[in-house]
């Protein structure tokens, strides 16, 4: 196993993780969140009904989907188990397929954009990505 392409699988998760908390901070502290975005309100998006699935806020969902996807790159590394391969290439198909839905959610229904959705989205895509290069 290639150990950058393990490295990179974490660092993204990381940095999906930092998103999501930083998200479920401003959610619990019910303050407004600052789009860098010109003209978007992203609690408009955070806030809509598109914001939960499951009954779950999203960036909670986002939370333990990323520390998830942490511990299965690290058990990958030090233990090569293939089946945990797939796990990972699953869970992350849906985290991906989620993140399309919200994106299409933002561009065509709610017609407004959550910076910080986007950045999920992007690492969303580029874990899903870095798994396929993984298999």
């Amino acid at each position: 196993m290639n150990p950058a392409l393990i490295a990179s699988l974490i660092a993204l998760s990381i940095i999906g993780l930092i998103d999501s908390i930083y998200l479920s901070w401003h959610t619990i502290r019910k303050q407004p969140l600052i789009c860098p975005i010109n003209k978007q309100d992203c609690n408009i998006v955070v806030k809509s009904s598109y914001g939960k699935m499951f009954g779950i806020k999203n960036e909670i969902l986002g939370v333990f989907y990323y520390v998830f996807a942490i511990i299965l790159a690290l058990v990958i590394f030090f233990n090569e188990i293939i089946w945990i391969r797939y796990v990972l290439f699953i869970s992350a198909f849906f985290a991906l397929a989620a993140s399309a839905y919200l994106f299409y959610v933002q561009k065509y229904i709610l017609k407004n954009y959550c910076f910080y959705c986007l950045i999920s989205a992007i690492v969303n895509l580029l874990i899903f990505l870095n798994i396929l290069v993984i298999l």
